[in-house]
């Protein structure tokens, strides 16, 4: 007599499993290069620019002259800060205890400043080669709001000419920085700066500013950046290139699928390269190549 075999269903629960494990890994391997192109990202090829900077700190030089108070009391502005005052404008008012009134003329046009560091009388464009250039560390604002208390013959504020050309003294000049014109970006402005005058070896520059936004007037230090190199045209990322069969080029996104071209890189900044060889038109292409394989579908 035969033996009888009985059916165990968690035996069967495990061939299933196995059963459905190998089409499902079947599957995968025949879609895996269309899963992963899911996570591709595609980007408009277009002309860019990519810049390398040197921050900078230095010192504002420009025209200006103080505002003296008459006498003690509380003073009264009658222009707001940042307005462009004439000579002999009333700008203040100077109210004592005993009730008397006095006034602060404008001594000259120009911006009108609440605020005063000192350095106004001592930094002057015309005298450059004689300055006593001040740390940065050393330079101290006060600002007089309105309604203060003020002392006789106390600096209240300035007025600087935004007419007049100004000056940025930098103390250490960073290595390899161009010698007559430099490319300055202060606050998101292109500003364009000329070496006026070198202080000797070790001594620091003045940078002489023609045009420049008024705001640049409100305070004694100046932050900005020197930029030293520049890259414009088609730019990627240095991470979108692809290379293939020692080849380097990039993936396009044709008609809704990944197409790999030959390219020439013509320059790097960065992690931004600059690319060459291509057609002359709008074009897609994928910024992550590592998700895609030539054919797949990318949008």
């Amino acid at each position: 007599m035969g033996r009888i075999y009985r059916f165990d269903p968690r035996r069967g629960q495990v061939v299933i499993l196995v059963v459905f494990l190998a089409l499902g890994l079947l599957w995968l391997a025949g879609n895996w290069p269309r899963l992963l192109a899911r996570f591709a990202r595609v980007d408009y090829l277009s002309t860019r620019e990519v810049r390398a900077s040197v921050d900078i700190s230095g010192i504002l030089v420009a025209n200006e002259r103080v505002l003296v108070a008459p006498a003690a009391g509380r003073i009264q502005w009658l222009a707001p800060a940042g307005l462009r005052v004439s000579v002999g404008e009333p700008v203040a008012r100077i109210t004592s205890p005993g009730g008397g009134t006095a006034a602060i003329d404008a001594p000259a046009a120009g911006l009108l400043s609440y605020t005063s560091d000192g350095l106004e009388s001592v930094l002057r464009p015309g005298t450059l080669p004689d300055i006593t250039m001040p740390s940065l560390a050393g330079i101290k604002s006060v600002t007089v709001a309105d309604g203060q208390e003020v002392n006789a013959g106390q600096t209240v504020g300035r007025v600087a000419d935004n007419l007049d050309p100004v000056y940025i003294y930098v103390a250490k000049v960073p290595p390899g920085m161009p010698d007559k014109s430099w490319h300055l970006t202060w606050q998101g402005r292109d500003l364009r700066a000329v070496v006026s005058y070198l202080r000797g070896p070790g001594g620091g520059l003045f940078l002489k500013l023609d045009r420049y936004p008024d705001k640049i007037l409100d305070g004694r230090v100046v932050n900005f950046a020197v930029v030293t190199q520049t890259l414009t045209g088609r730019l990627v990322p240095q991470t979108a290139l692809a290379v293939r069969d020692g080849q380097t080029g990039i993936y396009l996104d044709q008609s809704g699928q990944a197409h790999w071209v030959k390219v020439q890189v013509a320059g790097r900044l960065s992690g931004m390269v600059k690319l060459a060889g291509l057609p002359r038109r709008d074009a897609l292409y994928v910024v992550n190549p590592l998700w895609v394989r030539e054919g797949v579908p990318v949008s």
